[in-house]
């Protein structure tokens, strides 16, 4: 992450938790230069802001070993950033492996959405048609963004 407070609130909540056995990189995905790999990759909120997305998850792949997962969640509140987000997933011959696309309503924001992805380098696991996903959940993001009221369940 760039952010140092960022970095700070994980370190505590691992602390809390106690788990040891996790690195934390005050630093630019692109920017990265390490010779190892990882068995699991946590973005959380990030990769958006990079100016290069295909970039950023190029670089994440890098990292990954070959049947790990990089648990991905993002705030994509209009179909067209999250089309951009899974084309890229595409782009980098990678593989979407689990996705939850909650939808929660914030009556100051309107609908928001923080979709939850495990996508990998292998495709051992997949199970998702990208296609399906833009047309079951985006649209249905799409049509309560654009009326901002709660779905009626």
């Amino acid at each position: 992450d760039v952010s140092s407070s960022s970095i700070k609130t994980a370190k505590m909540f691992s602390n809390k938790l106690k788990i040891s056995n996790i690195q934390f990189i005050n630093e630019n995905v692109t920017d990265l230069d390490l010779n190892k790999k990882f068995d699991l990759v946590i973005s959380s909120q990030c990769l958006k802001y990079i100016e290069d997305g295909n970039n950023g998850l190029n670089s994440i792949k890098r990292l990954l070993n070959e049947d790990s997962n990089l648990i991905c969640i993002e705030h994509l509140n209009s179909k067209s950033q999250a089309k951009e987000f899974l084309s890229n997933i595409k782009k980098n011959n990678l593989y979407l492996n689990y996705f939850n696309f909650p939808i929660i309503y914030n009556s100051f924001d309107g609908i928001e959405s923080y979709p939850v992805m495990f996508i990998s380098k292998s495709n051992k696991n997949y199970i998702f048609d990208l296609d399906d996903i833009f047309e079951k959940k985006l649209n249905l993001l799409e049509k309560f963004n654009n009326e901002n009221q709660m779905p009626n369940s």
